[in-house]
């Protein structure tokens, strides 16, 4: 970066940051990949508690690239990027002008800004961890590959041989901090090395698709809005979600059965017997018939609800109970039942359902998942030894249970 104008001198070092933010850098790339990983991580445990993302803030030093902001938490980012993707070696992270100095300087800064929130720092870079390792080092015993693999996370402990812990010491020297303060920032400081520029390619496919899609728009919606506003520093969550074109709240979709006009008491015995045969049932379908009336999709949704991959049960609600059309609507059930999925298995790269294409492939792409999970679980029951102990135990890890009610009165 160049050097400001002689007359912005005086001012954060950030400022400069700002007037030149957003454009097709690794930096930001990084900062749209991220936002969309936490949002989606979001939408797929039901929590809403990430607030947005401040951009060159002024107040975080060195980890000013961009900040997240959650509830209870707080992550300065500082991104590097360099185009021969040099390996990173033990004079860059902890020399005369090392990064771990400047991250541990912007944790003290946001530490003293944001005093009720858990503080986090990260540093991310394409270029890898240096894995050589010479006496001439500053840190001669281990490389910065080694180290950061199987040391950083634990970081340092009263069992530490003699030469990790000079190691460890050599780090508090650099960074200026002792004893819990250095613990503290070590264990909430992130190191991520040898990272491509986002979006990370991959096979292409319908999601794949969708996902570059939100990225890109995101990408350009930060854009405009620095653009827009210019003294301004944090952009929301419901400016990133609208930004991608998904709802940060469910549907109006009605899915359980009104209060009957006759007082409705439940079947205890039933529901026991119910909850019963499911966990007894290692595979095929479990049938609730009775008259028409008697509340057998009641006794169904009431039971299932707590089951990891209940999809409710869609049926008629009469009286007007909803409008018939949109309980109808497939873009609704689609993005219901694969909100619903989402939870469960993860491989999906875009972020909620905007059309029913997306919808149909995304469905497809569970259930193409949900067969690989099946024949796997198979293949393992089928090559135990019957009556072994591991049997039960695999069984109940990966169920092929398909619950549904087939009755009249529909």
């Amino acid at each position: 970066m160049s050097d400001l104008p002689i007359e912005h001198r005086s001012e954060p070092p950030a400022m400069g940051e700002r007037r030149a933010r957003w454009g097709l850098g690794y930096q930001d790339k990084v900062a749209t990949a991220r936002i969309l990983e936490i949002l989606k991580d979001e939408f797929r445990t039901g929590a809403s508690v990430f607030e947005g993302v401040r951009l060159a803030d002024l107040e975080a030093a060195r980890v000013d690239d961009f900040v997240l902001v959650w509830n209870t938490e707080v992550q300065g980012n500082s991104i590097k990027w360099r185009g021969d993707a040099a390996p990173v070696n033990w004079g860059e992270l902890i020399g005369a002008d090392g990064l771990l100095k400047e991250l541990a300087e912007g944790y003290s800064r946001l530490s003293n800004k944001w005093s009720g929130k858990k503080i986090r720092v990260r540093l991310q870079s394409n270029r890898p961890p240096s894995t050589e390792r010479h006496h001439a080092q500053l840190i001669g015993t281990f490389s910065v590959a080694d180290f950061l693999r199987d040391r950083w996370k634990i970081g340092p402990t009263d069992q530490d041989h003699a030469e990790l812990e000079a190691a460890w010491s050599k780090i508090a020297e650099h960074v200026g901090l002792k004893n819990g303060d250095f613990n503290d920032f070590i264990k909430n400081c992130e190191i991520v090395l040898g990272f491509p520029e986002p979006p990370v390619a991959s096979p292409d496919s319908e999601d794949v698709r969708h996902y570059r899609k939100q990225f890109d728009d995101l990408h350009k919606a930060i854009a405009t809005w620095l653009t827009d506003h210019p003294d301004s520093e944090s952009i929301d969550r419901p400016f990133l979600l609208a930004a991608i074109g998904v709802r940060a709240y469910r549907s109006g979709l009605v899915q359980h059965f009104p209060p009957p006009q006759i007082p409705y008491q439940k079947n205890g015995t039933s529901a026991d017997q119910l909850k019963r045969l499911i966990d007894s049932t290692a595979g095929g379908y479990l049938a609730v018939s009775g008259p028409a009336g008697v509340g057998k999709s009641t006794l169904v949704q009431d039971v299932l609800s707590d089951y990891p991959f209940f999809v409710p049960y869609y049926a008629y609600l009469p009286d007007g109970e909803g409008n018939p059309r949109d309980r109808g609507e497939s873009l609704t059930f689609f993005q219901d039942v694969i909100g619903r999925l989402d939870k469960f298995l993860s491989d999906r790269y875009s972020l909620g359902i905007v059309d029913i294409p997306q919808g149909r492939a995304a469905l497809r792409q569970h259930m193409a998942k949900a067969k690989e999970l099946f024949e796997g679980w198979k293949g393992t029951v089928h090559s135990a030894e019957p009556g072994s102990p591991g049997l039960h135990q695999r069984r109940s890890q990966v169920s092929n249970r398909d619950v549904r009610k087939e009755a009249g009165g529909r």
